[in-house]
């Protein structure tokens, strides 16, 4: 079953249970209304009660401009699949009908995990499906991967760098024959990067960068500096972007 919106696990009233962030669902169901005004409309519509149905996550955020870093709280909503399935069926079209449907095949699944076999016959049978799911699922993880040596190298070591580091390393690895600087200009011009190099905040909170504030001493007092450093998350999105758009042979 190809995911739809991702599932994750929440604790609720002390048990663990399968969750969907608000948000993912509410870019799945390509609401046109502002997120903070739809959720709380949709969630006094199905009649949710906090803390049971949903609980709210607030997390600070920092976002990146070109005035500079500003602090703020954002609100996440976390619901049940129960009410996840309410809310997609008040959207009255054919992509709530589809997230709903997805959302009960997602439980069905759930729960065939947990089912007891009642003979050996079934425990077989079960431990056969439960193999052939981890060889599918491992044979996608491996298609979904850039076709890049060393994106794939960077996934497994799962480790950032300096965005001049990354750019070496890739054109090397991939016999990339392209000067740096005209690849940070791809990434200012792409919009990954703003004209300091700072990345924009929509990368940020993609998890393609990282921003890690240095203290700098000079005879005038301390300064403040901000690097810039490439995920490897953002490594392995953007090594084939580059050997693509610099058409280059890709090892």
């Amino acid at each position: 079953m190809n995911e739809l919106i991702p599932i994750g696990k929440t604790k609720l009233n002390g048990a663990e249970i399968n969750s969907v962030n608000a948000r993912d669902l509410h870019e799945v169901l390509e609401s046109k209304y502002q997120f903070a005004d739809w959720i709380k409309t949709r969630l006094d519509e199905v009649d949710a009660i906090e803390n049971i149905d949903y609980i709210i996550v607030s997390e600070k955020s920092e976002t990146m401009s070109e005035a500079g870093r500003k602090a703020s709280i954002k609100k996440e909503y976390i619901l049940t699949i129960d009410i996840a399935k309410e809310i997609s069926m008040l959207e009255r079209n054919e992509i709530g009908k589809k997230v709903r449907r997805y959302f009960i095949e997602v439980e069905k699944a759930y729960k065939a995990q947990f089912a007891i076999p009642k003979n050996l016959s079934e425990a077989l049978r079960l431990a056969a499906d439960q193999a052939e799911q981890i060889e599918a699922l491992e044979a996608q993880r491996i298609a979904s991967l850039p076709y890049v040596t060393y994106a794939k190298a960077v996934e497994a070591s799962a480790t950032s760098a300096l965005i001049g580091d990354f750019i070496k390393t890739l054109c090397d690895e991939n016999n990339v024959s392209v000067g740096r600087n005209r690849i940070f200009k791809w990434l200012r011009d792409e919009k990954y990067l703003m004209s300091d190099n700072m990345p924009y905040q929509k990368w940020l909170d993609a998890g393609y960068f990282e921003v890690t504030p240095q203290i700098i001493v000079t005879p005038k007092g301390n300064k403040e500096r901000f690097t810039t450093r490439i995920s490897a998350k953002g490594q392995v999105a953007l090594s084939a972007k580059i050997c693509e758009v610099f058409k280059r042979k890709v090892a």
